[in-house]
């Protein structure tokens, strides 16, 4: 009987205790507050900051693309100016057309005479020349139209001659002129005197030909016997 018993019977395990566990100790906590409310700025403060810096940075971008075109501009015409360095000159022919030498017509000289312009010794002058006398002496007297809408009262595109310009130019009493019929008149005066010139030079004499030297008959220059 004690021998079952004591078969039944079993030792009961050794367990070991549990290690302890280390909590770390919190970090303290800061309390909104314990900060000054002087130095909190409010969500409405913060978001108009942030809204000016936006417009600022969009000011900023329209500046830089404003000086990009800028540049552009800048760079091209650079290019333009050193193009047109490079250019050969054109010399000016100062030999042709309204820039050579001509003689002056007479209704001119006494035009020039009248105003007090000494006429060259050879009587020669080029029609520009003369044409700036003419516009100097329209822009003296103010020979231009009357218009009160103007801010110089004047109408500078219409020209009203006086007695001299009439002489000059053979106009009616209603003719009026502006700065590119001037040429146009200039031009038939000079083309008047040139074929009145022409009119007046002695005619050429015939030219008279040299007759010719009597063929002998015979040997031909030059051919062998």
């Amino acid at each position: 009987m004690s021998t079952k018993v004591a078969r039944s019977k079993k030792e009961a395990p050794v367990v070991s205790a549990p290690e302890p566990v280390v909590v770390p100790a919190p970090e303290p906590v800061v309390e909104l507050e314990d900060v000054d409310k002087s130095e909190r700025e409010s969500f409405d403060d913060l978001l108009e900051k942030q809204l000016t810096l936006i417009k600022d940075g969009m000011q900023l971008l329209t500046q830089a693309k404003a000086m990009n075109q800028k540049l552009r501009s800048a760079h091209n015409y650079e290019l333009r100016q050193q193009g047109q360095r490079n250019k050969k000159v054109r010399k000016t022919n100062v030999e042709s057309g309204i820039l050579k030498l001509a003689p002056i017509p007479p209704e001119a000289v006494s035009f020039l005479k009248s105003i007090n312009v000494t006429i060259p010794e050879n009587n020669m002058l080029r029609r520009t020349e003369l044409s700036g006398h003419i516009y100097d002496y329209v822009k003296e007297h103010k020979l231009y139209k009357p218009d009160p809408s103007k801010e110089s009262g004047f109408d500078r595109k219409v020209i009203i001659p006086d007695g001299k310009l009439r002489t000059l130019f053979t106009l009616a009493a209603d003719k009026t002129l502006d700065f590119s019929s001037i040429n146009v008149n200039l031009a038939a005066i000079y083309r008047r005197a040139k074929e009145s010139e022409g009119e007046s030079a002695p005619a050429p004499a015939p030219a008279v030909k040299a007759a010719a030297a009597p063929v002998k008959k015979g040997k031909v220059a030059g051919s062998s016997a």
